[in-house]
This record gives structure tokens, C-alpha cells and sequence, in this order.
């Protein structure tokens, strides 16, 4: 099989770029030709990768950004509630350099690119005012026993 390496410079028409194999010079390549080989496997972003493997069964997840009050209040609120140990996680998403990213990701899955997302099992719930209904309407313990965080 055939290395390839990709010529970043721009050649004579601005949409192509030169492609060298082992050496030799083949015909210029658009970059929609450039197509990784099907062989490799294709990663997930890393925001997706972080989001999801954040998420687990039998958990209830909260991303969250320390600055923000609802997200204080979120994990205010649920600090006081008896969890077993490692059932309550909370996820500052600040701490990765890609908030953005993961915000956008988080908007694709739960509909809200907002903080605190919170996540019981894998569901979504919503956000702080959607957990405060949860308890208001006394959902949110049995849910949460339902799911053995309790």
C-alpha cells in the first residue's frame, strides 16, 4: 500500500492541493477526494467522547460550569439528598478547553446547549428548574431509586 502526504501549499487553482505519493507527484486532488482510507476508524470528536463517556446507568450526571448559579444551586440541591457513593457526578466542563464544542454537542442530545444539563441514568431531565418541577411534583426520588442512586 502507498504512503501519501498532503501539500498544505496552495498550487495554480486554489481549490486543489498537491498530493505526493512515495516521492512522485500525482494529479492535483480536491480535498473531498482526500478521504481517509475506510480501514481507519473513524474517532469521535473528543466533545462527543467526553459527554458520553460521562454519561452512565445508574448515575445521575450534571455538566456544569462553576461560575454559573443555576448550576451552584443544582448541586446544592442535590449534595443534600442521600446518594450512594459514586452515584452523583458532577462534570465542570470549563476544566477541558472545549466548552463550546461540548455545549454545541450537548444541544444536539438533549435539545439545550445551556448548564446545568443534568442526567439521570442516561436521560436527560433537563435543567435546574426542570429538576426543581421533578421534586416539586415527587418524581425526582423515586427516579432516582428507580435507577439505584439511592
Amino acid at each position: 500500500m502507498s504512503k501519501l502526504s498532503l501539500d498544505l501549499r496552495k498550487q495554480e487553482r486554489p481549490s486543489k492541493y498537491m498530493v505526493e505519493q512515495i516521492g512522485k507527484q500525482s494529479p492535483l486532488l480536491t480535498l473531498a477526494e482526500l478521504q481517509p482510507p475506510k480501514f481507519l476508524p473513524r474517532r469521535q470528536p473528543v466533545s462527543m467522547e467526553f459527554v458520553n463517556s460521562n454519561i452512565q446507568p445508574g448515575k445521575v450526571v450534571v455538566f456544569i460550569k462553576p461560575t454559573c448559579p443555576y448550576c451552584r444551586q443544582t448541586k446544592d440541591f442535590l449534595s443534600q439528598l442521600s446518594f450512594k457513593p459514586g452515584a452523583l457526578i458532577f462534570v465542570d466542563i470549563t476544566a477541558t478547553g472545549d466548552t463550546e464544542r461540548i455545549q454545541d454537542y450537548l444541544q444536539q442530545i438533549t435539545g439545550a446547549r445551556t448548564v446545568p444539563r443534568v442526567f439521570i441514568g442516561q436521560e436527560c431531565i433537563g435543567g435546574y428548574t426542570d429538576l426543581m418541577n421533578m421534586h416539586q411534583r415527587g418524581e425526582l426520588l423515586m427516579r432516582l431509586r428507580q435507577i439505584g442512586a439511592l
